[in-house]
């Protein structure tokens, strides 16, 4: 997984907006076709700090992602994920 392609996105979020994403460091590796980028070979885990109003309970977080097969040297298609969350 190509951390440059990781990216977290608000959907229904009325008084809800990213301040700050928080990735890992990934391994360096030189791509035939990104140069020199940073990736994950296993599962992570990101900090997402949000700011919002006192009146935002509910919205949608929006993860998108994209990843390659590094032995057949093929990239696979973005791919996005959402989960409803419950602010307390």
């Amino acid at each position: 997984m190509y951390k440059n392609r990781i990216h977290f996105t608000v959907k229904d979020a009325s008084g809800v907006k990213i301040k700050a994403v928080k990735l890992p460091t990934g391994d360096i590796k030189t791509d035939q076709f990104f140069g020199k980028t940073e990736t994950y070979k296993k599962p992570i885990q990101a900090e997402i700090t949000v700011d919002r109003s006192r009146q935002a309970k509910n919205f949608i977080l929006v993860a998108s992602y994209q990843g390659c097969h590094e032995k057949l040297g093929i990239c696979y298609p973005p791919v996005n994920r959402a989960i409803t969350l419950t602010l307390p």
